[in-house]
Order: structure tokens, then sequence, then C-alpha cells
């Protein structure tokens, strides 16, 4: 991301998993491609440079999506340890101050 724009790990999370599905649907394509047509050996090698190209982008796709996720699951916990922690602060007033 660049500096100076921040977006939600929410959003992030979707915009990778789209194109982890179009890398995946581009890689089953591609390999379709080189199991039914009879296609020359130049086509071929370009082929399969292309599907190595696509499966590395998915990869890096999958670890930033990973990555993502674990980041997602921390601001999870801190808002869970904080509305925890408001609820016991309510409870420990509740019982010192009692109800009114």
């Amino acid at each position: 991301m660049s500096a100076g724009y921040t977006t939600s790990y929410t959003k992030q999370i979707n915009r990778t998993q789209d194109k982890v599905n179009i890398y995946l649907y581009r890689v089953e394509y591609l390999e379709k491609m080189l199991r039914n047509k009879e296609m020359s050996m130049e086509q071929r090698t370009k082929l399969d440079e292309e599907l190595a190209e696509i499966k590395k982008q998915l990869l890096d796709s999958e670890n930033e999506l990973k990555h993502c996720y674990g980041e997602n699951r921390k601001t999870f916990i801190i808002v869970v340890l904080f509305m925890f922690f408001s609820f016991l602060f309510y409870v420990v007033y509740i019982m010192i101050v009692g109800p009114k």
C-alpha cells in the first residue's frame, strides 16, 4: 500500500481473494489448453511460461491473503479485549457503587 492511503483489511482481503479466483480460473484455462490443443512447440512454450508466471502470482496472492487474515485476526482480538475490559470495568463499578 502507498504511504498516506489506508484501506481496511476486509477490503484488501476481498480484492486479493478476487485476484486469486481470477488466477485460478486462468490456470485452469491454460492447463486445459495445454492438454487439449495441438499446437506448435513455440506456442506451447509460451503458454508454459505464462502458466508458470500466473502460478507465481497466485502463490504471492495467497501469501498476501494469509498475511491479511492474520492482521484481521489481530484487530479482532484487540476489539474483543477492549469489549471484555469495558464489561469488566462496568461490573466492578456496579459492584462498588451499586445499582441505583
